[in-house]
């Protein structure tokens, strides 16, 4: 396991590493500082290997965003991870983990015509076999926050992730999140 993993196996939820980010945005009427609370990041294989072990930190029910990287990184991803993609889970719905797990399937390849859960995970899928690299050698980590907004959080980690979303390096995503209305974050002269 990568060292950080050794140092979050004392609590499954808990144990996070924390970035800030300053952001000037009002989220809840009060200005805010942007906390990503991150969690890893594992090899898939090593994760997929603690999946029985309850020390073992495991992404949340809700409320997350997450990155699949080609390297390791500390304390938060960022362009020199190669990151290949992101996502999130959007409004309340308790799919957060879930939607990880639909991810790593359709990464592995276990879709097949139109049955595929994760359109992001048939992408990783066919980068890996286009580039050889085999999907459980790949890093995942995922990230919170409070106050939580799901679209300020995909925002903000496409601004660790680049630049600007033309300059988006190896990201696999096919569209850039859309703006958050409620906070007037990442519009379109955002450059996100």
């Amino acid at each position: 396991m990568p060292a950080v993993a050794g140092r979050l196996r004392s609590n499954r939820r808990a144990d996070t590493v924390i970035l800030k980010a300053a952001m000037d945005e009002k989220i809840g009427g009060e200005p805010t500082v942007n906390n990503l609370l991150w969690t890893g990041p594992f090899r898939i294989s090593n994760l997929l290997a603690a999946c029985l072990d309850d020390g073992h930190p495991w992404p949340p029910a809700s409320r997350g965003v997450y990155v699949i990287s080609r390297d390791a990184w500390q304390g938060a991803p960022s362009p020199a991870c190669r990151p290949l993609y992101f996502g999130g889970n959007t409004g309340v719905s308790q799919r957060f983990c879930t939607r990880i797990g639909d991810l790593v399937a359709d990464l592995h390849g276990l879709w097949d015509g139109n049955t595929g859960h994760h359109s992001g995970g048939q992408s990783l899928y066919l980068w890996c076999r286009a580039n050889k690299v085999h999907p459980s050698s790949l890093y995942i980590g995922w990230a919170t926050r409070t106050p939580w907004c799901d679209r300020c959080a995909e925002i903000d980690l496409v601004s660790l992730l680049s630049t600007s979303w033309e300059e988006r390096g190896t990201l696999l995503n096919k569209s850039r999140p859309p703006a958050c209305r409620t906070h007037d974050h990442g519009g379109e002269g955002s450059g996100l």
